[in-house]
């Protein structure tokens, strides 16, 4: 009996020590990101990563690194109930996919977003149906292995300018910014500032904000030259992208851009105006808009056992 009794002992401290063990070698962080409501304010959309970390040898010293995540688009009701996921998302070591920038269509009945992935061929700018969930990639980044730093939604929401980034070795070694734009649809895809540039946003009357270099005659151009080399003689400044007569307008003061872009939309704040998403201790919630009656609908998890 005593034989068993200390069988039984060591069993439970093996399995104990292998706990704490697999504790501190991993743990599980979630984020919650970019919401947005619904039109008729009834709903809640965001972003959930969940990133995997194991402790593994780095450069020169063991650390807690990303061995594989999950990323999903998911959808809730207002006060946090019947939580839906509409598009995951899977990576592995090596090739992480993260979904990021959720922005909602002007008819309330779409929503779009960028996917990062280690996988090129995947990355890109993704729309999906909030009721039938049909993905569809607008634009497709094959060139380099680019990616999108951001995109803007135009004031009518039937086109999408973006910033493309391309990555090029040789001379021109390095990362290339270049302006784009594409129809909702993913018609249309092209490129509307070369070089180096990148989308600032829309003005009001549906044209395209760009920060390029530029020469003293307002050409926009590289700003390295074969050699790799630094051109001093360009500079930054503000142009104008005409969707409609597909023409960029160069003579634009650079106070034009403060005066007339026009803002993201807070897409925290409900439609009536009457409430407002917050994040408290890496928790998501929504309250009064004077900050009473705070509610939490997303609790993070930041570290468990996997």
């Amino acid at each position: 009996m005593p034989m068993k009794r200390k069988t039984v002992i060591k069993i439970l401290i093996g399995i104990v020590a292998f706990i704490l063990i697999k504790s501190f070698l991993y743990y599980t962080e979630v984020e919650y990101s970019y919401p947005v409501w619904s039109k008729d304010g009834k709903r809640i959309y965001c972003v959930k990563n969940i990133n995997y970390y194991r402790f593994a040898q780095g450069g020169f010293f063991f650390e807690y690194r990303i061995y594989k995540n999950r990323s999903y688009v998911m959808s809730m009701n207002s006060d946090g109930s019947w939580k839906k996921v509409l598009a995951k998302f899977v990576g592995q070591e090596g090739s992480l996919k993260y979904v990021e920038n959720l922005a909602i269509l002007p008819d309330g009945k779409e929503l779009i977003f960028y996917l990062l992935s280690n996988e090129h061929e995947e990355s890109g700018i993704y729309k999906i149906n909030i009721d039938v969930r049909n993905l569809v990639k607008v634009a497709n980044f094959l060139v380099g292995g680019g990616l999108s730093t951001d995109f803007y939604l135009s004031p009518d929401g039937k086109n999408i300018a973006y910033t493309k980034c391309e990555f090029r070795r040789g001379g021109l070694s390095g990362q290339w910014y270049s302006s784009w734009l594409v129809g909702i649809g993913g018609q249309d895809n092209y490129m509307i500032c070369g070089e180096e540039s990148k989308v600032e946003g829309w003005t009001k009357d549906g044209k395209i904000i760009i920060d390029a270099y530029v020469d003293i005659e307002g050409n926009p151009k590289p700003r390295f030259d074969n050699k790799g080399q630094y051109e001093g003689d360009l500079k930054s400044r503000y142009l104008i992208y005409d969707p409609l007569s597909m023409k960029l307008i160069k003579e634009v003061p650079q106070e034009f851009k403060k005066i007339n872009i026009m803002l993201k939309k807070d897409t925290t704040i409900s439609p009536d105006g009457k409430k407002k998403i917050f994040w408290e201790e890496k928790n998501l919630g929504v309250m009064d808009m004077d900050g009473e009656n705070k509610k939490i609908l997303l609790k993070d998890k930041v570290r468990y056992l996997k």
